[in-house]
């Protein structure tokens, strides 16, 4: 995804970040998931890694709030130092497996020798589903500060342990 595509850019500050924010409210219908909002975050400050936590409010228990990983990278969602997301939920007018799926985005350092994991900063972002409007509706990104990561740090210990987290 090009930033070319990506219609509206804003900058954000959460804790010791400065984020640059580009974004799709509604991505067109030839991308691999139309009408969800596509995102591209970029950071000043030095990083390595991301890390996303997503609450919705699924009938699904285990989708009701998870880490948006790679399995691969688990628990992070990219070490890439910038963070791409385009979420894709199949629905209909009718049936809407959620109303709402809200992410939490932190960059972040880490340091694999002395085990340490250190917060930059974090954006708020994500989608609602209505009958009306048909299309998803963009969740517009903001900041995230301390309350925001003491809640969503505790998600996080579970799935980084032996790591110091700052």
């Amino acid at each position: 995804m090009s930033d070319q595509m990506l219609t509206t850019a804003l900058e954000l500050n959460s804790r010791e970040g400065d984020f640059n924010i580009s974004y799709i409210p509604n991505a067109p219908r030839n991308c691999f998931n139309p009408s969800f909002p596509i995102i591209h975050i970029k950071l000043k400050q030095e990083h390595n890694a991301w890390l996303q936590i997503v609450r919705t409010d699924s009938s699904d228990k285990k989708l009701q709030k998870f880490i948006d990983t790679n399995l691969e990278l688990h628990p992070f969602y990219t070490l890439e130092q910038d963070f791409y997301d385009a979420p894709l939920w199949y629905y209909t007018l009718f049936s809407k497996p959620l109303t709402y799926w809200t992410a939490h985005t932190y960059a972040v350092k880490i340091d694999n020798q002395n085990k340490t994991i250190k917060i930059i900063g974090g954006i708020k972002w994500g989608f609602r589903l209505a009958y009306f409007p048909i299309k998803p509706q963009m969740i517009l990104p903001s900041s995230l500060d301390t309350n925001d990561w003491q809640v969503d740090v505790e998600v996080f210990k579970q799935a980084l342990v032996g790591y110091k987290i700052d």
